[in-house]
């Protein structure tokens, strides 16, 4: 499975992150696809627990306007991304534990205070029990640097 956004999706995406460091932000990865998952539009929304340190969940109203928005057309909610500050683009326990929609797509980001950003995407795997990479476009390898 690949995930293909664009560079300007993923600047918006850092540049949100960046903005409400060092709590974390959320938003919806909006779009079409099964093999290549190609992101249309981001949507930010509010983090509704931005002041619990290492943890999120993104404002359900966000994601009924979303889906509403949606019907009749071609587009779908493919996953969520969310930020990681000052961490890195990988999956924490807690993203485990609150994974529990196994066909939407994780979009981590890493950000720190010194704003060197990076970006990784999975799913869960229902097999192990935990998360599988999912391969971000080509495009968007130049800007996701891993550690």
């Amino acid at each position: 499975m690949i995930l293909a956004l664009d560079a300007g999706h993923l600047a918006d995406i850092f540049a949100r992150a960046r903005a409400v460091w060092p709590q974390e932000a959320c938003g919806l990865l909006v779009g079409r696809g099964r093999r290549v998952l190609k992101v249309a539009r981001v949507v930010p929304a509010a983090n509704l627990l931005a002041e619990v340190p290492g943890r999120f969940e993104l404002d359900p109203a966000v994601r009924l306007a979303v889906e509403k928005a949606c019907r009749g057309t071609d587009e779908r909610v493919l996953g969520h991304w969310h930020s990681h500050p000052d961490g890195v683009a990988l999956p924490s326990a807690t993203d485990l534990a609150m994974a529990f929609e196994p066909g939407l797509v994780w979009l981590i980001v890493a950000v720190d205070a010194t704003g060197a950003p990076q970006a990784r995407a999975f799913r869960t795997d229902s097999k192990s029990g935990g998360f599988r990479p999912v391969v971000l476009s080509s495009e968007e390898k130049k800007l996701a640097s891993p550690r």
